[in-house]
């Protein structure tokens, strides 16, 4: 009710306020702050926070709504009246909303910030950009206070969002042991969206758990492609896992194959440095022969 009184007739309400609210009646005193602000952040973003000040209340609703409004103002509101530990912890939903709103002007305030505020603001910045724009939060990755975790995170993201590009920017990298890093971290993500180049990848760097990772989950949707691929391999311990992967789903699903091929598949495992368990294929395969 307090959103609707205050887009209604805010000047009233914000007349009426003192009475209404005493700073010892929180369970009342939350949600009005917080339905009025929410309403009204966007037009009167000086007045909210000033009411925030007044019952040192600070609603996420709220928050976001004026940050919307007056990005600078609220940064500089939240350092000067919540304590350290408080301030750090909105940092993240606040540099996210003002992202999705101008994204060059949260660039532009991270490039301007004193040195000794930057530890304090690259990571929020970096996961804020990353939402909206996951190549130019790559770009930030640079920067001497980046870490592998913070590699890994903008990796995630892209994945998530564009798998394409994201294997795009891994194999950019120049690092080798931070492009393997990255690449273990998304290959869960780029393997459901482009299974042939998630696989390719982790073979390229010897990723044997996600090689099995993603030839199972492409087995589901497309086993026949998944076998072909699993028999391209060129490491032959990663071939042969694939096969020892492989071997019950073929016996299950095309015995016929399985039969032809079955010396063939033997042989590449014994070279990969595997045996196979055929107990459990040869009851599969004994109706064939029948």
């Amino acid at each position: 009710w307090a959103s609707q009184w205050a887009l209604a007739d805010a000047d009233e309400l914000l007349a009426h306020l003192p009475r209404l609210l005493t700073k010892e009646d929180k369970l009342l005193v939350y949600p009005i702050i917080n339905g009025f602000t929410r309403a009204l952040g966007h037009e009167r973003p000086g007045e909210m926070l000033a009411l925030m000040r007044k019952y040192q209340l600070f609603p996420d609703d709220g928050m976001v709504a004026v940050m919307e409004a007056n990005p600078h103002g609220t940064l500089r509101f939240v350092r000067e009246n919540m304590s350290a530990r408080e301030w750090r912890g909105r940092l993240s939903s606040l540099m996210r909303t003002w992202a999705k709103k101008d994204l060059a002007a949260v660039e532009h305030y991270f490039e301007s910030l004193p040195e000794e505020d930057v530890a304090n603001f690259y990571e929020p910045t970096l996961k804020a950009i990353a939402r909206v724009d996951p190549a130019r939060a790559a770009a930030m990755l640079e920067h001497p206070v980046s870490t592998s975790n913070h590699w890994r995170e903008i990796g995630r993201v892209w994945a998530r969002a564009d798998p394409g590009g994201a294997l795009t920017w891994i194999r950019s990298i120049e690092s080798e042991s931070t492009r393997k890093e990255v690449a273990g971290f998304t290959l869960e993500y780029l393997g459901q969206a482009d299974p042939e180049a998630a696989l390719g990848l982790a073979s390229a760097y010897g990723l044997s758990s996600d090689v099995d990772q993603i030839l199972r989950k492409w087995a589901d949707q497309d086993w026949k492609s998944a076998y072909t691929a699993g028999l391209e391999l060129t490491d032959p311990k990663l071939r042969a896992k694939a096969i020892e992967g492989f071997l019950p789903h073929i016996a299950r699903e095309d015995p016929v194959l399985l039969q032809s091929e079955l010396g063939n598949l033997l042989e590449m495992a014994k070279e990969g440095g595997v045996r196979l368990n055929l107990s459990g294929v040869l009851r599969e395969l004994a109706p064939v022969e029948a």
